[in-house]
């Protein structure tokens, strides 16, 4: 008895200390984990599918996707499973083209947009109009990051009708070029496969090296009932991705780097335009390379479909259509071969 009583001395104090440290995060509007209320409906099925290289990859079709039951919008993939950028009579008509390809995330993907809404389609039909010989190609997914782009520029740099490169960066992609566990959180919800590897960078010997795990999330004791253990949580995501930033900007350069030597021309922009996203790209525009500011931020809600969804909407999407338009027909010579 005389052990017993200290332990239940400090077992009660520690439920005291622990019950005092809760209230004080709900005093200071903190709150246990709180699974998204947003839901999607997907017809005639997902469009897309698990894949061992890329973790995910579109799936040709066309298919309805409706927000919370309330907002839909249509969506076509060709045969390679990449959202259309022309009209469907049209694409013979670049059978034999010089490329440009739009690399990005659902922001260049074009959620909650018609495909003729999505500025790589945009920016199409802006060459068409002005017989410029230049087939633009949507290679954007939601949930990509430039683990993905440099993916991505493998297979770019197997085609020679390749000759820009537009690479959407924003600061969202930090953690998801390291796969950190915030972004695996988030995505708890919608993973159905939980042995599903995903393709991320670390840094070895200061260099970054491609690896893959597993995207699969477990929450901690009581992270749904206390808000200590969610800020806790929250408090390592934070640590684990201080290194993030810096990671995601050397992927960005090895993917610029392996494209340009190649003669392709790159252009690096800041797709969300807020004032962590523009740094970065300002940083790496003072390292040499081509970037582009798009001059919004599209966390206004004047460019965004808030309050039914935060991602870009039409009038942001003509602003990117035609500064790239601007940017690739203006400060990078049009050659008589891309002239009809």
């Amino acid at each position: 008895m005389k052990v017993l009583k200290p332990l239940f001395f400090f077992l009660f104090m520690g439920l005291v200390t622990l019950l005092a440290c809760e209230l004080v995060c709900r005093a200071f509007g903190l709150q246990p984990y709180h699974e998204s209320p947003v839901k999607f409906e997907y017809k005639p099925s997902l469009p897309g599918r698990y894949d061992s290289v890329m973790g995910h990859v579109l799936v040709p079709g066309y298919f309805s996707i409706t927000k919370n039951d309330t907002f839909t919008y249509h969506t076509r993939h060709n045969s390679l499973g990449r959202r259309t950028s022309k009209p469907e009579d049209e694409v013979a008509d670049y059978v034999n083209s010089p490329k440009v390809i739009v690399l990005g995330c659902s922001f260049t993907y074009g959620d909650c947009l018609e495909d003729s809404l999505t500025h790589p389609y945009l920016l199409q039909q802006l060459f068409r109009k002005n017989n410029i010989n230049l087939s633009v190609e949507n290679w954007g997914v939601g949930g990509y990051c430039p683990s993905h782009f440099y993916l991505q520029s493998k297979d770019i740099l197997k085609d020679t009708s390749v000759k820009y490169v537009v690479i959407n960066y924003s600061r969202i992609h930090n953690e998801r070029t390291i796969c950190g566990r915030n972004w695996r959180k988030s995505l708890a919800k919608y993973n159905q496969n939980q042995q599903a590897r995903v393709p991320y960078f670390e840094l070895k010997n200061g260099a970054p090296a491609l690896k893959y795990k597993p995207l699969s999330f477990h929450f901690l004791p009581f992270e749904k009932n206390l808000a200590l253990v969610e800020y806790a949580d929250e408090l390592y995501c934070k640590f684990e991705t201080r290194h993030a930033a810096n990671i995601t900007k050397q992927v960005l350069k090895l993917t610029m780097d392996s494209l340009q030597q190649k003669g392709i021309r790159v252009i690096l922009t800041s797709i969300t335009g807020d004032d962590v996203s523009n740094e970065m790209v300002k940083n790496l525009g003072k390292e040499g390379y081509n970037i582009l500011l798009y001059g919004i931020n599209t966390g206004d809600d004047y460019y965004n479909f808030n309050p039914i969804d935060g991602h870009p909407n039409y009038r942001a999407n003509k602003i990117f259509a035609d500064s790239l338009y601007a940017r690739i027909t203006g400060t990078l010579e049009i050659s008589s071969a891309l002239k009809n």
